[in-house]
């Protein structure tokens, strides 16, 4: 006796249900990370810039590259340099091409004020 197939049913239909499935989870997940990572970096921004947050200090090099961040009492003045003190403390990434000494050439890529 053979058993009868009804119109409806395609061997193929739960393997591409379950597919699109996890595909739809894992897009999912990937969309929930980038939000948190994008929710904290802004929450992490107005901590700092409030003052409520401690900037993280750092300094980095690769090669010759050097990553430098920290905080400061003038902004505008470049890393490893003596400048007059401002009424604002900021916080600066610098980076920073070429070997050590005060004749680099070196590019700001973050300066923000801290509030206090």
């Amino acid at each position: 006796m053979a058993a009868k197939r009804s119109a409806s049913y395609e061997p193929g239909l739960e393997t591409d249900k379950r597919a699109s499935r996890w595909q739809s989870g894992c897009a999912g997940i990937v969309a929930a990370i980038l939000l948190i990572a994008a929710m904290s970096c802004a929450l992490g921004a107005v901590g700092v810039w409030r003052g409520a947050i401690a900037p993280p200090w750092f300094n980095q090099s690769i090669g010759p590259l050097r990553l430098v961040g920290y905080s400061t009492w003038n902004g505008r003045c470049p890393p490893y340099t003596g400048c007059a003190p401002t009424q604002r403390d900021a916080y600066v990434v610098w980076l920073i091409l070429g070997p050590g000494g005060q004749s680099q050439d070196s590019h700001q890529l973050v300066n923000q004020e801290i509030a206090h």
